[in-house]
């Protein structure tokens, strides 16, 4: 019974609920709760005649018939409004949404041409590459992924049109700082202990992100953007 009660105290019966459930039970035809009225009757002087201990079983039997009938008239009338409040499934038609069509290149150079923009290739990495992938994505963002020896050596660099974050990178970084390098340009560095895991900066109506798995120094990070931005 004490579960019972724990997830009756969970249902919220909403104004709207409330009058469904009413409008519902005055199309009952009246004979039927005449029925459920005598039926109560009968049963009150039937516990009357028992034994204490064999009432108090009996109200608890009685509870629990009611909490079924409750259920029941929940499920039948209101089952709408809980299937909006537990499930919160969105109405309408499913709409299916294409993923991005993602094409590999040999190159630098012909990811350049899949994309339609030039696309630098970095040499400035804080490890030595022993992979490098060439990826574009809807022939609209370039993305370049060096990997290293080990699983922690990875670096994606990638550019697109626009001034729109690109990285993909949801992570939760502690610390934001601006990247100044030596070659006049600013970036936006996040990262954590003091190792920067991303950049982030806008050059020439492009927009360029730098991830790094390990993280790197702000040294590193620096000559990267140098590098990128040379280039051009």
């Amino acid at each position: 019974m004490k579960k019972y009660e724990e997830v009756m105290e969970e249902i919220k019966v909403t104004d709207a609920m409330r009058s469904r459930i009413l409008a519902n039970l005055q199309e009952i035809p009246l004979e039927q709760m005449e029925d459920v009225t005598d039926l109560r009757k009968r049963r009150e002087v039937h516990e009357a005649r028992k034994p204490q201990s064999e009432r108090k079983m009996l109200r608890n039997t009685w509870k629990k018939g009611l909490a079924a009938v409750a259920c029941l008239m929940i499920a039948a009338f209101g089952i709408a409004s809980f299937t909006d409040v537990f499930t919160q499934q969105p109405s309408g038609p499913e709409v299916l949404i294409p993923g991005p069509v993602i094409t590999q290149t040999a190159s630098a150079e012909e990811l350049a041409e899949e994309v339609g923009f030039p696309v630098e290739e970095l040499t400035e990495l804080p490890f030595t590459p022993a992979e490098i992938v060439y990826c574009a994505w809807d022939q609209q963002l370039a993305e370049i992924t060096y990997t290293g020896e080990t699983e922690e050596q990875v670096l994606v660099f990638r550019k697109s049109r626009g001034e729109d974050d690109n990285s993909g990178d949801f992570n939760l970084y502690e610390e934001e700082t601006t990247l100044h390098t030596d070659g006049g340009f600013k970036a936006e560095a996040k990262g954590n202990e003091g190792r920067i895991g991303l950049i982030l900066w806008q050059q020439d109506g492009f927009s360029y992100s730098i991830s790094c798995t390990k993280g790197m120094t702000k040294e590193d990070a620096a000559r990267l953007v140098d590098e990128t931005n040379l280039q051009n």
